[in-house]
């Protein structure tokens, strides 16, 4: 399985992190000010691979974090390979 491929656009309110899944679209919201906080908690309502999917889509995304210091941006997952 590949790496989710971020894209990072500026916006420091919030983090938005989309993709595609085997079994359509999938999107997170994360708020800035929590970090990693996860809002709503639905992401199983769209992928049965939920938590490894999750957890690789949040060390992706911190680590972008990290790099571009404490404000974050915008992240767009622009591929998500499920294989």
């Amino acid at each position: 399985m590949r790496e989710p491929q971020l894209k990072s656009v500026a916006d420091s309110r919030r983090l938005m992190l989309t993709g595609l899944s085997e079994r359509g679209p999938l999107l997170l919201l994360l708020h800035s000010s929590a970090r990693m906080k996860l809002l709503g908690n639905r992401i199983a309502e769209f992928d049965p691979l939920a938590p490894e999917v999750f957890s690789r889509i949040v060390c992706a995304a911190q680590r972008l974090i990290d790099a571009e210091g404490s404000h974050p941006s915008e992240l767009i997952i622009t591929a998500l390979d499920l294989d």
